[in-house]
C-alpha cells in the first residue's frame, strides 16, 4: 500500500512538472475539448484517486510557490464513473488540462486527443 501511494505521488509530481514544460499546449479548438480555465497561469487536474487528494493539493501549493502557476485539483472517487465524467466534460467543452487514466485501455477513449510528451525535455525540479 505504501509503495502504491509513493508511486502515485511520484507520478503526480511528474505530471505537474510536465505541465509546466508543456504549458499552453491544450487544444481549445473545434474538437470540443479545451480547458475551462481562461487563465494561462492555471492548470486544472482531474484525479481519480481520492485517497491522494491531500497530497496532490500540497504538491499544487508547492508548485504555485515555485512557479506562480495555480494547479486546481479536482479529485473523484467512491464509485464515481470517472471516464464517464470526463467524457461529459469533453462534450460540454469543459476538459481539464490534465487527467489521470487508471488503465491503459482507457487511453483508447481519447485517441487523437492526447499529446505525446514522452520526448519533452523539462528543466523543472522534482518535488519529492
Amino acid at each position: 500500500m505504501k509503495k502504491k501511494i509513493v508511486s502515485t505521488l511520484l507520478a503526480a509530481a511528474m505530471v505537474l512538472s510536465l505541465a509546466a514544460c508543456g504549458g499552453g499546449s491544450s487544444d481549445g479548438g473545434s474538437s470540443g475539448g479545451g480547458s475551462s480555465s481562461s487563465d494561462p497561469n492555471t492548470i486544472r487536474l482531474v484525479n481519480g484517486k481520492i485517497e491522494v487528494d491531500a497530497q496532490l493539493k500540497k504538491l499544487a501549493e508547492m508548485y504555485k510557490e515555485e512557479t506562480g502557476v495555480t494547479v486546481e485539483i479536482e479529485s473523484m472517487g467512491g464509485g464515481v464513473d470517472i471516464q464517464g465524467t470526463i467524457k461529459g466534460y469533453y462534450q460540454a467543452g469543459n476538459m481539464p488540462d490534465i487527467f489521470v487514466n487508471a488503465l491503459e485501455p482507457e487511453f483508447a477513449n481519447w485517441k487523437g486527443l492526447l499529446a505525446d510528451m514522452s520526448d519533452e525535455k523539462c528543466s523543472g525540479q522534482a518535488f519529492l
